[in-house]
């Protein structure tokens, strides 16, 4: 397992604030200014995962997570939207005829947790929101196509079917062989 630092990331963002890049067809901005959330979907369910997931991470640490989200959009096994993705979980009525998720029931924690999503670091938001932009319009997966990750303070059961590819800071990142690519390498060795 190789552990990845990555340094570049902040002059790539800073280079790109000033570009614009294709959304949905539409050039749009690369950084769309704080609260940015109401806007653009996929890129803003991606941001906000990355926020609430991996905000005190590094940049690689953040781009991981961020991948790993896509690399689920990518698998059957998973819904097919990034939005989808991030609200994968189980879900109850609650009193007033709402669907909400179930309390620790979701695929990332944060979106499940009790707690309410509010964006109280405006700094870490911007940047959630321009390395969600780079994820969607194409980067290197410097996971190697991992799926899943856990905190390494921690083992969940699922861990121990899992392979692992890289370690980011505190994350240990692990893929699934799964249908849609019975051909995948059962290890990746450095």
């Amino acid at each position: 397992m190789k552990k990845i630092t990555l340094t570049c990331a902040h002059a790539i963002v800073k280079y790109l604030i000033a570009q614009k890049i294709l959304i949905n067809g539409k050039k749009e901005p690369l950084f769309p200014g704080v609260f940015g959330i109401f806007g653009h979907g996929n890129v803003a369910c991606l941001a906000e995962a990355i926020y609430f997931e991996s905000g005190n991470q590094s940049d690689a640490g953040r781009l991981a997570v961020g991948h790993v989200i896509l690399n689920r959009v990518d698998m059957k096994e998973y819904p097919d939207t990034i939005c989808d993705v991030v609200q994968q979980g189980q879900y109850k009525q609650n009193w007033k005829g709402n669907y909400v998720p179930v309390l620790h029931k979701c695929q990332f924690s944060y979106y499940c947790d009790g707690k309410p999503e509010d964006i109280e670091d405006s700094k870490t938001w911007n940047e959630s929101y321009m390395l969600a932009s780079l994820l969607v319009n194409g980067m290197y997966d410097f996971t190697h196509g991992a799926s899943h990750y856990h905190n390494d303070q921690v083992h969940p059961y699922w861990a121990d079917h899992l392979y692992k590819t890289v370690v980011i800071d505190n994350h240990i990142f692990l893929y699934l062989i799964h249908i849609s690519d019975p051909t995948r390498q059962a290890e990746i060795s450095y």
